[in-house]
Order: structure tokens, then C-alpha cells, then sequence
């Protein structure tokens, strides 16, 4: 009994192994993305709610949080100044005053109180800031057009595959017919 050689599976110029690896790369991408979006669209439903509370509180601006901004001009130094509010065992917490330019201009405010609305469950907003609507918009528009279609990858692969061997055949066909009328006339 002899052993014949195994035959690979070809779909769209790649073996199996590769789309396998490729998709569960998308995926892994995905699912990170996804997460982010799930956490950021909790992060404005507990805004949202505790706006709709109503329960407002005074809380301590009590830290400085710097972030880097790397462009074609250079690198610059941006300072958050952050609250804090610590009812019970729930601590809430958040951004009040965003992109100071200068660290002293940032220390000014520490110490200071502002006021935030609180929902029981740890999510708080200040006094007067709408919820981030524009983030979650901006992040459903790009989890649903760029990424939703690609489950359906295979689909159109397939109908491209088709596509190509539809139009290679005819080229073929087209050919034959152009020498065959350069034959006969």
C-alpha cells in the first residue's frame, strides 16, 4: 500500500493554515477593539446615570496625570488634573481639568473642589460636562463598518474567486474566437 501525496487545500492563493492564522489574528484584534468600545459605552452609560441621579457632591482635585504628545513639531508635555470623591468603599474618579501646558500651571489646582455627579456604582462626571456621546458615536461607526464586513470575508472572497475564474475563462474564449476569425478571413 503505497502512501499518495497529500493534496493542499488552495482558497484565494493561500493555504488553510495561513487563513487560519490570519483570522485569528483579526479576531485578537478585534476582540481588544471590541472590549474597548464595550468599556468605553459603560463608561457613558454610568455617566449618563449618574447625571440622572442627581446626586451631586463635592469632590477634591488631588493629582496630576501628564500625557505626551509626539508630532512633526516635537514632543510636548500635556497635564491632566484629576479629581477624586471616596464615598464609602466606592471611589470615583475622573479627568476634571484636561491639557494644562505648564506642570505649575497644573498644580494650581490641586487642593480645589469642583462638583460631580455621582451614581452609586462608582461612575462620576462634572458638574456641567456633556457625556462623551461623540466618542461612542466615533467607535460604533468604526467597529460596524470596518470591522463587521470582514465576518463575511469568506463569502466575498469566494464570489471574487468565482468572479476571476468567470473572467479568465472568457478571456480564454475571447482569445480562441479572436484567432479563430483571424484564421477564416
Amino acid at each position: 500500500m503505497s502512501k499518495g501525496k497529500r493534496k493542499r487545500i488552495i482558497i484565494f492563493g493561500y493555504s488553510i493554515t495561513t487563513l487560519v492564522i490570519i483570522y485569528a489574528i483579526f479576531l485578537a484584534v478585534y476582540g481588544v477593539l471590541l472590549w474597548g468600545w464595550i468599556k468605553t459605552c459603560d463608561q457613558v452609560h454610568g455617566e449618563y446615570k449618574a447625571i440622572e441621579s442627581g446626586v451631586i457632591v463635592d469632590a477634591e482635585l488631588n493629582d496630576i496625570y501628564s500625557t505626551v504628545d509626539r508630532s512633526s513639531n516635537g514632543m510636548k508635555v500635556r497635564y491632566d488634573v484629576i479629581y477624586e470623591y471616596i464615598d464609602g468603599d466606592i471611589r470615583y474618579h475622573g479627568i476634571a481639568v484636561y491639557e494644562v501646558n505648564e506642570y505649575y500651571e497644573a498644580e494650581k489646582y490641586l487642593g480645589k473642589k469642583i462638583k460631580i455627579y455621582i451614581d452609586g456604582k462608582g461612575h462620576s462626571i462634572p458638574v456641567g460636562r456633556p457625556p462623551k456621546i461623540m466618542t461612542i458615536t466615533l467607535l460604533t461607526v468604526f467597529v460596524v463598518v470596518l470591522f463587521v464586513p470582514a465576518f463575511f470575508w469568506p463569502f466575498i472572497g469566494d464570489w471574487i474567486s468565482k468572479w476571476k475564474e468567470k473572467r479568465k475563462i472568457r478571456k480564454e474564449e475571447d482569445k480562441d474566437l479572436f484567432f479563430t476569425r483571424r484564421k477564416y478571413d
